[in-house]
């Protein structure tokens, strides 16, 4: 919690993004997923990354999302 502004809080426990009813992206605990797709990707674990994008890649994915 920062001293300066409280709106800042830090979102508790393990945290899953998914879309909402109108395509939204909104951040729910993992364990309220109720069986919809977690659109958060495990890039790195225990020291190991899992996945690699080139920057292309991520650019293109920044473009689609517009």
């Amino acid at each position: 919690d920062p001293i300066t502004d409280q709106g800042k809080r830090s979102k508790k426990g393990r945290l899953a993004v998914i879309k909402d009813i109108n395509g939204k992206l909104i951040t729910v605990r993992k364990d309220q997923l109720g069986g919809q797709e977690n659109l958060l990707q495990t890039v790195f674990k225990n020291g190991k990354i899992l996945k690699t994008d080139c920057f292309d890649q991520v650019r293109t994915r920044a473009r689609a999302k517009k």
